[in-house]
Order: C-alpha cells, then structure tokens, then sequence
C-alpha cells in the first residue's frame, strides 16, 4: 500500500497458495496464484479486481467416474468482486449485513486450458435478539457457465458441498450428484442456506442451534436438485482470534454419498 503511487484508497496485493484436499472421490493436489487491487469505496463497501492462475491434478479417482475427466486442469483469468459489510465485528459479530458478489473469466487467452464464467455471492445478517443471543441467517451460490461446448469440467474444477462451512450433516464434499457406486461426483452449481440461533452460556461458551439446506446440480444456473439438510447442536469457545466450534448435525433428507446420517465437526471459525 501506497498513497502517493496507488493512491489512498488502493492497495496492490499478491500471493501463491497450496492446497491439498481428500475429497469422497478422489485426491486433489493444487497451486495457485493472484495479483490483485483492492479499491476502497466507503467505510462499507470495496471492489476487488485482478488475475489468477490455478493448476490443479486430481489423484486416486473412483472407478465409476475415472477416464472422463482431465488428470491435471488450469483455470486462468480475470476476477472481480464488489462487497457490503456493516458488522459491527468481523470475529463476533452481532449485528450487521456481509453481502458480496463477483464472477472469474477463465480464457484460453489468459493462459487457462478450461474455458468458463463463474458467477458467485453470497449473504449473511447478523440480528441481535436479547443480551447474548443472536440470530444468524445466512445464503451462498455459485455456477460455472461452460464457455466451449463441453458438457461439464474436471471433476476437480467442479461444486461439492458438505463439510463444517455449508450443511453441516455431511462430511467434506458428499452431498451432490453421484454415480453408480456412490461416489460423489459434484455439479456446476451449488446453493446452500443457513439460520442459526446463538446464544452465551457461560463467559467465553456459546451454544448454538442451527438448520442448513444446500443443492448441487450438473447443470449451470440450476437449483432445483434434491436437497440435503441439517438440524443440528454446537458449541463455541470464543478466542481472540476467532472461535473454536463443535457442531453435531443430524440429515432428514437425501444422503446422497454419505454413509449416515449424521456428522460431527470440530471446526475453527463460523460457518458463515
């Protein structure tokens, strides 16, 4: 950041990330790159701008779904995102919206091998309800718009939900399309909702009850999938740094991949 070269309101960021994920179905290995620009409109609100590179190989695939996707794919191009925040805390908050959208272009003419326009948002309001209690409520959606006639993307590029951020009865990546022998084989789109009621206990231990619902389709811009759902108990140990959370959520629709119905989550962070 620099005032005299960007400019008060900007500031140029970059990195170079790692990541390696044991999904349902296969094993992902990934790196990955940005630059990027920040520009500050209002004590509320911010656009991101920039490039990214992404190569990822994906490993150990189920024999229901291998030989139909790439081994190793690279997403490349230009993202943009515009975001609305009035919490009144960012670890804690009690009050306040968080809303953001944006889309990523990936090109073959950015350096990319897969071609697609992925739109994203998402959306959470933080109500205050009495002395230590409140009530969260909470949306997100994504879809990948194939660009060059394929029928879908590697299964590593594609949308899984599950896991300790969206609905909490599954594990990591298991609710969505799968194939013959089970396995979770994601989609192009995904949407996932969540309320959640919060409440102090003693000192630093919150207790929460909270529902989640979330679709996965194969199709672009498709929500109306089978759902997966999640009733579920937790407790958080607030830190300065942000909360420790264990959640138990129960499923009381479609299993999809899972192999019960229900999950147990210990978690760093809120959901949402």
């Amino acid at each position: 950041a620099d005032r005299y070269i960007l400019g008060a309101d900007n500031t140029l960021s970059s990195g170079v990330r790692y990541e390696f994920r044991e999904e349902p179905s296969f094993d992902s290995r990934a790196i990955d790159a940005d630059v990027q620009i920040r520009h500050d409109l209002d004590a509320a609100h911010h656009v991101t701008y920039g490039y990214r590179i992404r190569i990822e190989e994906a490993r150990d695939r189920a024999a229901a779904i291998r030989g139909a996707e790439f081994d190793r794919s690279r997403a490349a191009g230009l993202f943009s995102s515009l975001v609305h925040d009035t919490r009144d805390d960012r670890l804690f908050p009690r009050r306040g919206v968080f809303a953001e959208g944006g889309l990523f272009w990936s090109s073959a003419a950015l350096g990319a091998d897969l071609q697609f326009l992925e739109w994203h948002g998402s959306w959470a309001r933080y109500v205050p309800l009495g002395d230590g209690t409140v009530l969260a409520v909470g949306a997100r959606f994504a879809t990948r718009e194939l660009l060059d006639g394929a029928t879908t993307l590697p299964i590593q590029e594609r949308l899984f939900l599950g896991g300790e951020t969206s609905v909490r009865s599954f594990r990591e990546g298991e609710l969505g399309p799968t194939g013959r022998d089970g396995d979770p084989k994601g989609g192009l789109t995904s949407a996932v909702a969540s309320v959640e009621l919060r409440q102090r206990l003693w000192r630093e231990l919150d207790g929460a009850l909270f529902y989640d619902v979330g679709t996965v389709s194969p199709e672009a811009f498709d929500v109306g999938r089978d759902a997966g759902a999640a009733v579920g108990v937790g407790l958080r140990y607030r830190l300065p740094v942000g909360p420790v959370r264990l959640d138990v959520g129960y499923n009381p629709l479609h299993r999809f991949g899972a192999d019960r119905r229900w999950a147990v989550h210990l978690s760093f962070g809120f959901s949402f």
